[in-house]
């Protein structure tokens, strides 16, 4: 019998949520799963904040392998952004453990499951390559449109995923996290954060 993690979210910033429809949803999933109910996670908390104790407190149990599946209801209910979601899928699967989603029906318990993360995680990296396009493409235009001066790598280093990376930050994606998915180094994400800073 799966040992299974229930996780949910309810936002601040939307009116008229109760935790109860998604917990009964969920509840009724794992019964009808023939799956035991480990242990409820819950966080009441924005969407863009990094204060989400029972969050961590799951991701930490996770590790331990306390349980063999973490069911969500919706994705955004769990993750912030494409990035957050891709990573902690990818942590789950190198642990072992399986997860659920039950609006979307991803469930990475079955074959076609994992073969639609699967599909989520080249989509994840199409848009990788195609943010990477744009910039390069953002660099030739600066060169055409400035051929007297030179563009040198400190250059190249501040426009490299620069408007992206604040953009992952600001959704409450780790640096580190950042730094992986992007394909960039930390340091290069700890600048464009501070510079970032400095320009609000």
């Amino acid at each position: 019998m799966k040992r299974v993690a229930i996780y949910t979210r309810i936002s601040t910033n939307e009116e008229m949520q109760d935790s109860t429809q998604q917990t009964h949803h969920l509840e009724e999933y794992v019964k009808n799963r023939g799956w035991e109910l480990l242990e409820l996670y819950q966080d009441e908390a924005s969407g863009r904040s990094n204060k989400r104790p029972r969050f961590n407190q799951l991701k930490k149990d996770a590790k331990k392998r306390k349980f063999d599946v973490v069911l969500v209801f919706r994705f955004d209910r769990y993750a912030r952004s494409t990035v957050e979601l891709i990573s902690s899928l990818n942590e789950f699967n190198e642990l072992g453990i399986d997860f659920v989603s039950f609006n979307e029906g991803i469930d990475t318990t079955t074959p076609a499951g994992k073969a639609m993360f699967g599909m989520i995680a080249v989509f994840a990296e199409f848009e990788s390559a195609v943010t990477g396009t744009r910039v390069k493409a953002s660099i030739s235009k600066w060169k055409s449109d400035n051929p007297e001066k030179t563009w040198g790598r400190q250059q190249v280093e501040k426009m490299k995923y620069q408007d992206v990376i604040m953009s992952d930050l600001a959704e409450g994606v780790s640096q580190r996290k950042v730094a992986k998915f992007r394909g960039v180094s930390l340091s290069h994400v700890q600048r464009v954060k501070k510079r970032g800073l400095r320009d609000d």
